[in-house]
């Protein structure tokens, strides 16, 4: 009895490790056909220059808790480092630079820098910017400066309007005809608060109201991007007292918690 429990122990954790092994090589087959699969993708998304060739790049902006991001575009080759500059006017109020991998790139800048002009970014060849294999490959540029640089210019004002749009799950109409508001500051315990008062005709509907109220949001949001809050007041002409609640766009969608921290793609807009 005591033989049979002792190959029966024995048999069981052969079979135990035959199965742990099978389950092994299953893995490491998978890894390998997922590292095999992401190369194949990423050789595919590679891109080299080798005939001329029209500078392309699109960015559009993101937010995070303390920083803005531009997730960027463009079929400049593979390890191409670019230059951004950020852009007051005349002048240059920053500058950072990041490189490109598989026709995309994305850079970090800080809040204060959020009301600039502009964005300004550049191709630089010469070698003390790019590795020799990117260099051959920028000649085929079209339309590289003297120097042999290239750039695009983007103004933030497009790019928040697009970013606040975004946000507020709004798409401006072709016809829409726009009343100018009156616009109040208000400002309190560090907050910078926004009053928006809209005078609408009696005939205006529910949906075209809240495009109204939407549009002087972002309007108001591109203007100054460190607005904490707004709200809008709804008047018809001629009248002094609102007729439907005001529309807010604040943390948690609550004109009291202003001071609350927190990124603009986590505030809540009532309307």
């Amino acid at each position: 009895m005591k033989k049979f429990l002792k190959w029966f122990l024995i048999i069981l954790l052969a079979i135990f490790g035959l199965i742990t092994l099978l389950i092994i090589v299953d893995l490491h087959s998978s890894v390998d056909e997922y590292n095999h699969n992401s190369q194949t993708e990423n050789k595919k998304n590679k891109i080299h220059l080798s005939k001329p060739t029209d500078l392309k790049i699109d960015i559009k902006l993101k937010d995070t808790d303390s920083q803005y991001r531009i997730i960027g575009k463009t079929n400049l080759p593979d390890s191409t480092k670019i230059s951004i500059d950020f852009i007051v006017g005349d002048n240059i109020k920053g500058q950072t630079s990041t490189f490109v991998e598989f026709g995309k790139f994305e850079f970090l800048f800080g809040k204060k820098l959020i009301n600039i002009d502009s964005i300004e970014i550049s191709c630089i060849n010469n070698i003390h910017w790019q590795t020799p294999s990117v260099l051959k490959q920028l000649i085929f540029l079209n339309n590289l400066s003297d120097k042999g640089s290239i750039s695009k210019k983007f103004l933030t004002k497009g790019l928040k309007r697009e970013f606040f749009s975004n946000i507020l799950d709004y798409q401006q109409p072709e016809n829409l005809k726009l009343t100018t508001p009156k616009i109040k500051d208000v400002i309190s315990n560090n907050c910078k608060k926004i009053v928006v008062d809209l005078m609408v005709d009696k005939a205006i509907t529910d949906k075209e109201l809240e495009k109204h109220i939407k549009y002087w949001t972002i309007e108001e949001l591109v203007k100054d991007s460190e607005i904490n809050a707004i709200t809008v007041r709804c008047f018809h002409k001629g009248e002094d007292i609102t007729f439907r609640p005001n529309a807010v766009f604040a943390p948690y969608g609550d004109w009291s918690k202003a001071s609350e921290q927190m990124k603009y793609s986590d505030y809540t807009f009532k309307i």
